[in-house]
């Protein structure tokens, strides 16, 4: 179960340093249960009640340059109702984060969609003097009324915005706090993460530590510096016909958004590490690139570790076709132990307008075998608002059934999710 909120303004004004404070609140409720109560080594069973309310700040520009400020309480309690003693625990930090960005932007055309007369088409010098042959016609042609003659053509044009976005943030955590239940604090603190449910149970100050990959791509909160160069390419395009006429309408409903590509660099600077060369300093290197063009998707992920020279690469590709879809995921991640490296397959077949059956499979090439298969079948009415999902699930351990249920609220139309 889930809980959280727009920002809510608190105050705006136009003083110099200080334009405006937000407050906002991200929580969720998950209980974890296994089958049975065998937890000789790691517990197992719980329900955890995860909090982050925040306040965040604009602090104004000076020239190009905005500055921002986030501070949050990161919380999380766990309560272990199967045990006789030590029946919680919980965890708690302060995040700060300041950032001072600005933005670049450049269009390229100008989005549109008319209709152009069609010239009329005279007949050419060559033809002129060849006789009209009438008498091997039989009856009179009909004639043609100029409502139903084709006098003008559909023109459209997209536009597309080149977007930098340049930015400076700091990290600092502070207050970091543990309360109760001393075998659960030493699960979490594991380095190898198998005794966390997620990555959410890491402890901040050594998030950036644990050898799972949602872990280890995350930069460290206790003082770290992050430098980021972001590119996305947005194409605009005419959504109706009525483009230039109407001036009252609203133009956002006239006009639709798509990224089609975008290229993203992040570095992070460790600065608590003192009398050393800068290259000791710098933290994991992420690179995020992604185009889409029509029906085809295409993204691509690495993050580079200085300390280890190891990697973490991710590497994806959807495709959708009139007779369904297909899709490619490949992970290679030298870090983990043992280093994981397999490849998802995914193909889903439209059996009617509203059926859809898919399967997709796994491959670890380390391993050589398969580590998981699921089928399933797709139900979408035809208004497109709901979805319904059957789907058996199998991998090394277990087969499982699941049955979910989606509720589509705006026109993003279930993007994102085929199944496959």
């Amino acid at each position: 179960m889930e809980l959280s909120t727009s920002p809510i303004f608190l105050y705006q004004s136009d003083a110099p340093f200080f334009r405006g404070l937000s407050f906002g609140l991200e929580s969720d409720y998950t209980v974890f249960k296994q089958n049975h109560k065998d937890e000789s080594r790691y517990i197992r069973n719980t329900a955890r009640t995860n909090v982050r309310p925040y306040l965040e700040a604009s602090l104004g520009n000076i020239g190009a340059v905005q500055f921002r400020s986030n501070t949050s309480f990161d919380y999380q309690n766990y309560h272990f109702g199967h045990l006789e003693r030590d029946r919680s625990f919980s965890k708690e930090a302060f995040i700060h984060q300041t950032e001072a960005s600005f933005a670049l932007t450049k269009v390229y055309g100008r989005a549109f969609m008319a209709r152009v007369p069609i010239p009329d088409v005279q007949p050419s010098e060559e033809n002129e003097d060849v006789p009209q042959s009438t008498g091997d016609l039989i009856g009179t042609l009909p004639s043609v009324e100029d409502q139903f003659a084709r006098n003008e053509e559909i023109v459209s044009e997209d536009s597309y915005k080149h977007g930098q976005h340049i930015v400076v943030r700091h990290y600092f955590l502070g207050g970091e706090k543990t309360r109760g239940n001393e075998r659960f604090l030493q699960q979490i603190s594991e380095s190898n993460g198998q005794g966390q449910f997620d990555h959410i149970d890491a402890l901040r100050a050594r998030e950036h530590l644990i050898r799972q990959q949602e872990s280890l791509i995350t930069l460290p909160k206790i003082n770290t510096v992050e430098l980021q160069w972001n590119h996305s390419l947005v194409k605009k395009s005419v959504k109706s016909l009525d483009a230039f006429e109407n001036e009252s309408a609203n133009r956002r409903e006239r006009f639709s958004y798509r990224e089609s590509a975008f290229f993203n660099i992040s570095q992070g600077i460790d600065l608590n590490q003192e009398g050393v060369d800068t290259s000791d300093k710098l933290t994991r290197l992420s690179v995020r690139a992604g185009i889409n063009h029509s029906r085809f998707r295409l993204r691509g992920q690495e993050y580079y570790f200085y300390s280890q020279g190891e990697h973490i690469f991710n590497l994806s590709y959807s495709h959708d076709y009139d007779w369904g879809d297909l899709s490619f995921i490949h992970s290679h991640d030298s870090l983990s132990i043992p280093t994981r490296n397999f490849s998802t397959l995914g193909i889903g077949l439209n059996i009617t307008d509203t059926h859809k059956i898919y399967t997709f499979r796994s491959y670890d090439f380390e391993q050589r075998h398969t580590v998981e298969e699921d089928y399933g079948i797709l139900f979408t009415p035809a208004n497109n608002c709901w979805m319904l999902d059957l789907k058996y699930e199998k991998d090394i351990l277990e087969g499982r059934i699941s049955v979910n249920f989606l509720i589509n609220f705006n026109e993003n139309n279930f993007r994102g999710f085929s199944g496959t």
